[in-house]
C-alpha cells in the first residue's frame, strides 16, 4: 500500500500534463501529499488541509519536506510539519498552500478549468521542460529513496507507540463524529 502510495505521488508530481486539485473536503495526510503534488490548487471554504503525521510519530522523508518548502517556503513548512499543523481554507489561501479559494465545488471547478485554460497559450514542451527542472531534485529523491522511505514508514507505523498514538488520534476522530 505504501508503496503505491509513494508511486502515485512520483507520478503525480513528475506528470508531463498539467494537474489540478480540486479539494471539496479535508485534505490532511495523504490527501494533502496528492494535493501537493498537482501544479493547482482550489480548496472550498471550511476545510482542513496539511500533514499532521508527525503528532502520530511519523517522520516525513526528504521529498515530502522538500515538495511543502518549495510549496509555502522553508520556516512555514518547518512551523507547520513540526507542529503537524492543519489549515484552514483561509489560512491555506494565505501561506501559499492552496492557490484559490472556492464557496462551492461547481466554483472550484470552473477555477481548476480556467488554470488548464491559461495554460493552452503556453508552450507545452517549453512548461514541461521547465516543470522537469523545478522538480528534478525532489523527483530523483524520491525514485531513488523509496524503498527506504516506505520501509521506514512501516517500522515507525508499526512501533508500538505510534500504534497507541494512531489508535488515540482514531478515538479523538469518533467521538467528534458522535
Amino acid at each position: 500500500m505504501l508503496f503505491l502510495l509513494e508511486d502515485i505521488n512520483l507520478k503525480l508530481y513528475g506528470s508531463p500534463f498539467p494537474t489540478a486539485a480540486v479539494i471539496t473536503g479535508h485534505a490532511t495526510g495523504s490527501g494533502c501529499l496528492f494535493c501537493l503534488c498537482c501544479d493547482y490548487r482550489v480548496m472550498v471554504k471550511n476545510f482542513l488541509i496539511g500533514l499532521n503525521e508527525l503528532r502520530l510519530g511519523i517522520t516525513f522523508p526528504n521529498w515530502i519536506i522538500n515538495i511543502m518548502s518549495n510549496t509555502i517556503g522553508f520556516r512555514e513548512a518547518e512551523l507547520a510539519l513540526l507542529a503537524g499543523r492543519l489549515f484552514k481554507t483561509d489560512e491555506a489561501l494565505k501561506v501559499g498552500l492552496v492557490d484559490e479559494d472556492a464557496s462551492d465545488r461547481d466554483v472550484a471547478l470552473k477555477k481548476a478549468n480556467a488554470f488548464f485554460e491559461k495554460l493552452e497559450t503556453t508552450p507545452s514542451l517549453a512548461r514541461i521542460h521547465t516543470t522537469s527542472i523545478l522538480r528534478n531534485r525532489v523527483l530523483e529523491d524520491m525514485q531513488r529513496n523509496m524503498n527506504i522511505h516506505v520501509e521506514s514508514a512501516l517500522f515507525e507505523m508499526l512501533h508500538p507507540t505510534v500504534q497507541t498514538q494512531i489508535e488515540l488520534h482514531l478515538c479523538n476522530l469518533k467521538k467528534k463524529k458522535d
